[in-house]
């Protein structure tokens, strides 16, 4: 469990970051609103996505960012620091494969 900011497309000033809490139980990704919230905002099935650093072409501003990508979307999420960016890469690559996944 943790903050993120998520990017959103579609404003007119390019893209925005929201902060969001996110939560993985072991396969599924939850965003919640907030650290209190019951209901999440949303959910992915991480088997068979992709989870990647972000790279100069994805023209991300944050620091420790990372994307989830399938055929038919991309998610673009930024941690607070570095060590959290490695952790949600660990895990969520384990997720996508369904190997020995931990909550996060």
């Amino acid at each position: 469990k943790q903050w993120y900011q998520r990017r959103v497309r579609g404003s007119q000033s390019g893209a925005q970051w929201r902060r969001r809490w996110l939560e993985l139980i072991f396969t599924k990704l939850f965003f919640y609103e907030s650290d209190d919230e019951v209901k999440p905002l949303g959910a992915l099935d991480m088997l068979h996505l992709q989870v990647s650093d972000t790279r100069y072409e994805d023209q991300v501003s944050a620091n420790y960012a990372f994307k989830i990508t399938s055929r038919s979307f991309s998610i673009v999420i930024a941690t607070e620091t570095s060590y959290s960016l490695k952790r949600w890469l660990s895990v969520l690559e384990k997720a996508t494969l369904a190997l020995g996944v931990d909550s996060l």
